[in-house]
């Protein structure tokens, strides 16, 4: 056996895979519904549970304590529970993602409400005509020198916005997607529950590092980089009733360091018909 280098020159598959077929592939996952183009499993994320958007919440005030944000924060929380109006489906950290104002009229496009986050000092500078009209209608919030913005934005994320979910999250509305270039390291370092954090940022938080029209590749949705393990199974008339030989088993999808961000390795091994 020799190593594989992942970089030497692995062409991604396109072709869907035949029932029961062995995968030893590189794959493509679609980045708005988060499925493979060759096995057609979906790899999209659930949000977090009540429990952890709870402690994700409370982690987040104990960390403005640290720099005296925890009353600003509380003051942020009740705004987003007691605004009326469509809840937010997108927060936007406007200090760490540029062309704000595409990015805002690309989503709000598609039907989405985005909230833009700014520091004080960001809204003063840089973009005060945008950040105007955004403040009327209600799609930003600032927050105030010398706090740091990366909380507000952070906590938007747990927020139940009950009001405007109609009796919050427990409703059924998904929580709003954070759009930074931030890897919140710091703040990461000093959460309570690292863990925690690692799973809320992969579920929460997209990256966005798109330019020109590739900004209206944005998901709706987003799907972590972990090794994911799927049934996979069917039956060779690919009808999905009860005739014909029955095949199952599991298929992996791993992310590999060099590749693209939504590209996977693929790997199943066929069970006997």
């Amino acid at each position: 056996l020799t190593e594989w280098d992942p970089s030497d020159g692995v062409p991604v598959r396109d072709a869907p895979a035949t029932c029961n077929e062995l995968l030893a592939c590189r794959a493509e996952i679609d980045p708005f519904t988060g499925s493979c183009d060759v096995t057609g499993v979906q790899l999209r994320n659930s949000s977090l549970t009540r429990a952890q958007r709870d402690r994700m919440f409370e982690d987040i005030l104990t960390l403005g304590e640290q720099s005296n944000a925890r009353e600003e924060l509380k003051i942020f929380s009740d705004w987003l529970n007691d605004r009326k109006g469509h809840p937010f489906t997108f927060i936007l950290d406007g200090s760490n993602v540029g062309r704000i104002k595409r990015m805002f009229e690309i989503l709000e496009k598609r039907g989405e409400n985005p909230l833009v986050v700014l520091p004080a000092k960001d809204a003063i500078q840089r973009r005060q005509a945008f950040t105007h009209t955004l403040k009327n209608r209600g799609n930003l919030y600032i927050a105030p020198d010398p706090l740091d913005d990366d909380l507000f934005s952070m906590l938007a994320t747990v927020s139940d916005q009950t009001n405007s979910c109609g009796g919050g999250r427990s409703s059924g509305v998904a929580p709003p997607i954070l759009i930074t270039n931030d890897q919140f390291f710091d703040h990461r370092n000093d959460m309570r529950d690292q863990s925690l954090f690692r799973e809320w940022y992969a579920r929460h938080c997209y990256r966005h590092n798109m330019r020109g029209s590739e900004m209206k590749r944005i998901p709706n949705n987003i799907f972590n980089r972990w090794i994911r393990s799927n049934d996979w199974c069917g039956n060779v008339n690919g009808d999905g009733g009860s005739n014909g030989s029955v095949w199952g088993g599991k298929v992996w999808h791993f992310p590999v360091s060099g590749w693209g961000f939504h590209e996977r390795f693929v790997m199943r091994i066929p069970l006997p018909l």
